[in-house]
């Protein structure tokens, strides 16, 4: 009887780790991944007389601010597929709501795309690194701790697609990558994990030699950095269309 016992009793708890294995395989399989890689795009708010104003010399501001709306808008539902945490770096802070408004309007849910204030969200100052450079220390630490690469992108170029952003090859795993701008600045910037702030320090804002700027500071940072050969339009003024 005490043999019988045994074996039966042997025979249960191989069932038993049997169904836990297959238990944890299930959970395994059916885990959402969070990716520890940041998408960002970089926007304000559009407000009349307060956004593309070059582009509204050419068709009148309320053309304009539709067309900063609609271009954020597409942007937004585009990239709702990328394979990275997204977020959507923003001035003014009061503004928040309106993005909460717009992602509601757009059928988006709640999360997203976490909203992240602009450090300084003076709309008059053009100095776009402190900002960057804020957004940065932002998603590095709680309650978005990202561990991986941050890429920015603007919300007026309309050539970027997904595939744009891809994970870098291996051999490029550890190097910043940058799309320039036709205009001389630039249109995307992937930092990697190991990339400090300040390589958005003494960068050249809204000037034809703005990316050559922020690769060389990059590479002051001690960053590699890869220059894509493509050139992408950010539309500013009419032409740009």
């Amino acid at each position: 009887l005490e043999i019988q016992k045994h074996q039966i009793m042997a025979a249960l708890t191989d069932k038993i780790d049997s169904l836990i294995s297959k238990l944890d395989e299930f959970c395994m399989s059916t885990a959402t991944v969070i990716p520890s890689d940041a998408f960002v795009i970089v926007t304000k708010w559009p407000t009349k007389g307060k956004c593309k104003t070059r582009l509204s010399k050419s068709i009148g501001t309320e053309m304009a601010t539709d067309f900063a709306l609609c271009a954020l808008k597409d942007l937004m539902l585009y990239f709702r597929e990328l394979p990275r945490q997204k977020f959507i770096l923003f001035a003014p802070k009061d503004a928040k709501s309106n993005f909460e408004a717009l992602m509601k309007e757009l059928k988006l849910a709640h999360n997203e795309y976490g909203l992240v204030p602009m450090q300084d969200s003076n709309l008059c100052t053009t100095n776009l690194g402190y900002k960057l450079a804020g957004c940065v220390r932002d998603l590095r630490s709680a309650p978005h701790r990202i561990s991986g690469r941050i890429c920015f992108v603007g919300s007026d170029c309309l050539e970027l697609r997904r595939h744009h952003i891809d994970t870098p090859r291996d051999e490029d795993h550890g190097k910043a990558r940058i799309i320039p701008a036709v205009d001389g600045g630039w249109v995307l910037t992937d930092m990697p994990s190991h990339a400090p702030c300040k390589i958005f320090d003494n960068v050249l804002w809204s000037n034809e030699k703005t990316c050559e700027s922020q690769i060389a500071q990059i590479q002051r940072c001690g960053v590699q950095v890869v220059k894509d050969k493509l050139t992408f339009q950010d539309v500013d003024e009419y032409e740009d269309w």
